[in-house]
């Protein structure tokens, strides 16, 4: 299957600009869920949105997206993207990449990620101890991103890849999700 399963919004929309960065899960009662970011036109300030459905080509988006957004004068003030679902009990959390500024690269621009947990896939938590990785001021502004979150079926462990402070490794960490 290939083509278009997430649309940019219509005129006016928060995501008219552009939809990127899929990250998708299926929960136990059948349902697929796509977090995405997008923006607006003309804007780089990404947030993330959700749809969902019983398959890939019957997906809609939430009526109350952007679902997580930007948190002024904090590590992720100017964007949040690359959201990486996983449950956890009730709740179902995020792994997501943020910045200061919006998702260009350059040097006052740090990246980070973060988690943050919802019970409801509309209101989200972010974690206190956030940001988990934060980007070292360097020329690209880039590094410390990118998030990806795993749990090994064997002992159901989870951990997060993403790349390193100086962007030229890839980083495993355990993650201990209560």
């Amino acid at each position: 299957m290939q083509g278009e399963f997430i649309k940019h919004g219509g005129a006016g929309a928060w995501d008219e600009g552009a939809t990127a960065t899929p990250g998708a899960m299926v929960r136990s009662d059948g349902q697929i869920y796509v977090f995405y970011a997008g923006f607006g036109a003309g804007g780089q300030h990404m947030s993330v949105g959700v749809a969902s459905g019983s398959s890939l080509l019957t997906l809609k988006k939430h009526a109350q997206n952007p679902i997580l957004v930007p948190a002024a004068g904090a590590w992720d003030g100017g964007q949040v993207s690359m959201a990486r679902p996983i449950q956890e009990g009730s709740y179902t959390c995020l792994a997501y990449e943020g910045a200061n500024l919006d998702f260009t690269c350059e040097a006052t621009n740090r990246y980070g990620w973060g988690l943050a947990r919802s019970l409801d896939l509309v209101n989200w938590e972010r974690l206190g101890s956030n940001p988990l990785g934060l980007s070292a001021q360097n020329p690209y502004g880039c590094g410390n991103d990118m998030p990806s979150i795993y749990r090994r079926d064997w002992d159901q462990v989870v951990f997060v890849y993403h790349t390193s402070a100086d962007t030229r490794t890839l980083v495993r960490e355990f993650l201990a999700v209560d």
